[in-house]
């Protein structure tokens, strides 16, 4: 009776111990199951394709240096960035700041869409960390990927993220702001500012 009573308590055990790598289990599929909604989050905006200017790099300008898409699109070059008024955004991966003004320049785009270029740069860290935090941060415009900053010429005068240049229709930077936005309306009072529109 007790041999009997004590393979109870035995088999009990072995099914508790299964029971527990069960959920063992289902914690590694819910593991797997976050990886995989990690890979299909959307990917970033496709690059815009900049028409190329034949003339030089304008004095006071974005430097001629050709950045690779943070997603689909083709390759811009910075000095190409003209005809149009363009806002571009300089962000990092790791920059909590980044983070907060995205649902600005998204409105920002919204009011000034068709009047004002808005386009990203992703420096100071990885481009897969990038693409990854295009959907975390919610970043609404296209990005180019600006490496882990050294391809980011000392000549834009970009120190660290966030910071936006304002770079008018012909091409020449007008104006910058060097750290994060705090409301829609200190963005939006820049890009009338340094551009003329409004947005």
């Amino acid at each position: 009776m007790r041999r009997q009573r004590a393979v109870a308590l035995v088999g009990a055990s072995i099914a508790v111990l299964l029971a527990g790598c069960g959920s063992g289990s289902a914690g590694s599929s819910g593991t797997t199951g976050a990886a995989a909604a990690r890979t299909t989050l959307a990917p970033p905006p496709a690059c815009p394709r900049v028409p190329e200017v034949t003339a030089p790099a304008v004095a006071g300008g974005l430097p001629a240096t050709t950045l690779r898409c943070l997603g689909s699109g083709p390759a811009v070059r910075l000095s190409d960035l003209r005809g149009t008024p363009t806002v571009v955004s300089f962000w990092a991966a790791w920059c909590t700041e980044c983070r907060v003004e995205m649902p600005y320049f998204r409105a920002a785009m919204a009011q000034g869409a068709g009047r004002v270029r808005f386009l990203g740069v992703h420096a100071w860290a990885d481009g897969d960390f990038g693409r990854q935090s295009v959907t975390d941060f919610g970043v609404p415009f296209a990005s180019l990927d600006g490496g882990d900053g050294n391809e980011v010429p000392a000549s834009m005068r970009v120190p660290a993220p966030p910071t936006t240049l304002f770079v008018d229709a012909t091409g020449k930077v007008v104006g910058r702001q060097i750290g994060v936005f705090h409301s829609r309306e200190q963005l939006s009072q820049a890009i009338r500012r340094y551009l003329g529109v409004a947005a």
